[in-house]
């Protein structure tokens, strides 16, 4: 293997990218505009103009001159040494080449001359004239930079023996490219001669919340923005845009980040102060049976922002938060970091999401699609068309910092200007953004098809109605769990009115579905998502219980081997639950119920249904449950819920219940 990279090398040559800044004059910031920004390949190409990732010396009028050493890891006999000089170029005045130990050194090149050529960069090909007889692991570079008029930039530095070697920086570009759609515009019913940005599209697409700037129906008039709000009607058709009422827009600019994929809470900018001017922060707002609440800030462990912009994303699990913030821990500018919601209901120092896509330009507007993997953000810090481009990468791992290579969305959604606000229901089918292409007002929203390359993985939509034994409507907290791992991966709310939730499910997981409500007991169940091939929808109902006596509750989530009666871990959970229940209904005593189906003998199944009882008892009893307030009893096969004989039948008259006595 190695003889034949070897080969390669020799036919093709090597090329070699900075990869550590040894020492250097100065430099414009710690962070963008500073001297590490010149390791790695060029982020500011094909356009040229100054960037933040690329370096910057503090002295504009140097004689004497500034300069930066660098090392390359890869080390090789080069032939070409090519500058990225993005902004400004002309101020190369000297490079120096040396070996390992700097025992050997040349000079590659060296001019007195006036080569300012504009503002507009250029990446400079230095041919080396005489052959080398070391490899080159250190360089310096000195700039005259009081040969051209304002600051001098250099976005990369590379070495190179390979004759084919292409100096051109391609935008990394998707397979399917050429094969995206072209943008549809919403249209009237919701763009306006004036802008509207940031579009928030529900999971099951049937809702869009934006922001609407400058137009003078908004509280605080003509000089401000609000959030606005459409649905698509029965014709499939978004109807006439309204307004949202007080108290999530007022006389102050108002801004949404994230609608809940049960379509039920809104995250706002901003902490809302009653009677008051808004104040820095985050807020949460539910849906009420008369409107919304009034938006409750977000809490934090630990959150610095030093920069002065910001932008938010809440996940469809409602526990995941990604961030767009400057602090101390960031590469530049704004980087992108996430936070999870702990057991008190506060969300966790920011983690940084690392240098595979934190650069240090601009990362903002986050978008994590439904399968909780595939990240789509804007960033000005990657080989794009304008200022700020949306691109698209899927996260490799639980760590959150590991990400496949950045792909830029392309020429139909990524314009000269600076793009951002991309938003995907859990189909994946469309995406949502905003653009100034034609537009019927300055900025306006548009969605796209996107090509399957660009879209998230297959997840499963499940929507219903959480009820009572009645049919009526309970309002509740939707939960959903890893059965395996035992841990709580995602919550959400139901409509307070209809009691209507829907959440959405990534394939590889066994999950377990419950809901939660004060004064009841919820029937779970559970979905298994080993594979998915496609987007589904789903409909299930969830089914109330009141704690009182004389109910009975199946419990469904509970595992057994065939034909025994130990409890397999996957059970944990809903046991978990009942132990909670037991003790904040301390006066209660239940009776356990076992089930079997009808396979086998009469009395065999008596003795297992009796078994599984009494498992689920001692598992109670290990948890602090008195014995005095359980009771078991076995029914065998005599009474099953379905008098059938199919396999979905009988692994329905597989059960435990659970009856309440008193």
């Amino acid at each position: 293997m190695i003889y034949f990279l070897l080969i390669l090398n020799m036919l093709f040559g090597e090329t070699s990218y900075v990869s550590e800044v040894v020492s250097f004059s100065s430099q414009f910031e710690d962070k963008a505009y500073s001297a590490n920004q010149i390791i790695g390949k060029p982020s500011n190409f094909p356009n040229y103009g100054s960037a933040l990732t690329a370096w910057r010396p503090k002295d504009e009028f140097s004689v004497k001159g500034e300069f930066i050493e660098v090392r390359f890891e890869n080390k090789i006999i080069p032939t070409k040494v090519i500058v990225y000089e993005n902004f400004n170029p002309g101020s190369i005045s000297e490079i120096i080449v040396y070996n390992s130990n700097k025992i050997k050194s040349k000079v590659i090149f060296k001019t007195d001359q006036f080569l300012y050529l504009g503002e507009t960069g250029k990446h400079r090909l230095i041919d080396i004239k005489h052959e080398l007889d070391f490899k080159v692991e250190f360089m310096k570079l000195t700039l005259a930079t009081n040969r051209v008029p304002g600051y001098n930039e250099i976005d990369a530095i590379a070495i190179t023996n390979d004759k084919n070697f292409d100096p051109r920086i391609k935008i990394n570009l998707s397979k399917s490219n050429l094969e995206i759609y072209d943008p549809e515009n919403l249209g009237y019913k919701i763009n306006s001669e004036y802008t509207e940005i940031a579009p928030l599209i529900s999971s099951d697409e049937t809702e869009l919340y934006f922001t609407r700037k400058f137009h003078p129906n908004n509280i605080g008039g003509d000089r401000n923005q609000d959030i606005w709000f459409s649905k698509i009607n029965d014709e499939g058709f978004w109807e006439e845009a309204e307004l949202l009422p007080r108290p999530l827009n007022d006389e102050y600019n108002n801004f949404a980040f994230s609608i809940t994929s049960d379509n039920n809470s809104l995250l706002l900018g901003n902490k809302y102060v009653k009677d008051g001017m808004p104040e820095q922060g985050l807020s949460i707002t539910n849906k009420l049976k008369d409107g919304w609440s009034f938006p409750e800030e977000l809490n934090f462990e630990d959150i610095s922002r030093t920069g002065k912009y910001s932008s938010y994303q809440l996940a469809s699990d409602g526990q995941t938060l990604l961030l767009s913030i400057e602090n101390e821990e960031s590469l530049g500018k704004n980087d992108l970091y996430v936070s999870f919601l702990n057991e008190n209901n506060v969300w966790t120092k920011p983690l940084h999401l690392g240098k595979d896509i934190n650069t240090g330009a601009y990362e903002t507007s986050p978008f994590l699609a439904a399968d909780n993997k595939t990240l789509y953000f804007s960033s000005s810090g990657f080989p794009g068309y304008g200022q700020n481009d949306i691109f698209y990468t899927k996260r490799l791992d639980d760590s959150w910092q590991n990400w496949t290579k950045p792909i830029n969305l392309g020429s139909k959604i990524n314009t000269e200007g600076w793009d951002a606000y991309f938003n995907i229901p859990a189909s994946g089918k469309y995406a949502y953004f905003v653009s100034t292409y034609n537009s019927v007002g300055y900025e306006d929203i548009f969605r796209i098809k996107l090509p399957e390359d660009l879209k998230p993985e297959d997840v499963v939509l499940i929507k219903g109605k959480v009820i009572d034994n009645q049919g009526k409507p309970v309002e509740a907290i939707i939960k959903y769990e890893d059965l395996n791992r035992g841990v709580t991966i995602g919550k959400a709310r139901t409509n307070p009115v209809s009691g209507l939730y829907q959440i959405t499910l990534s394939k590889g997981n066994n999950y377990g579905i419950f809901a939660e409500a004060k004064g009841y007991v919820s029937v779970n169940y559970n979905v298994e998502l080993d594979s998915l091939s496609e987007f589904k929808k789903m409909d299930k109902d969830i089914v109330m219980y009141p704690i009182k006596k004389g109910e009975i509750i199946r419990i469904n989530n509970i595992f057994f081997d065939f034909a025994k009666y130990d409890l397999l871990p996957e059970s944990f959970p809903e046991l978990n639950r009942l132990v909670k229940i037991l003790n904040e209904n301390s006066e209660i005593s239940i009776q356990i119920n076992g089930h079997t189906d009808d396979v086998g003998a009469v009395d065999r199944n008596q003795k297992l249904s009796l078994e599984r009882a009494n498992s689920v008892k001692k598992y109670l009893e290990s948890k602090g449950i008195s014995e005095k307030r359980l009771k078991v009893k076995g029914y065998g096969k005599s009474k099953p819920l379905i008098d059938e004989k199919t396999e979905e039948a009988r692994s329905q008259n597989r059960r435990v219940e659970i009856l309440i006595l008193d």
